[in-house]
């Protein structure tokens, strides 16, 4: 699942799916792959490369 909330990627886990945080200016969650946009994201997933994890 991709998301760009603390939400999203809490839904990513009930469902027992990967989550992909994508960057906001919101505050950012704590998770296991972050994507800069959305077109990294999807690329990393039809890949099935994880996504680099970014500084905070």
């Amino acid at each position: 699942m991709i998301g760009d909330t603390d939400a999203h990627m809490e839904a990513a886990r009930r469902a027992g799916a990967h989550g992909i945080l994508v960057s906001t200016v919101r505050p950012q969650a704590t998770t296991a792959h972050t994507a800069p946009d959305l077109g990294t994201a999807v690329r990393a997933l039809l890949s099935g490369r994880p996504v680099f994890r970014m500084s905070r």
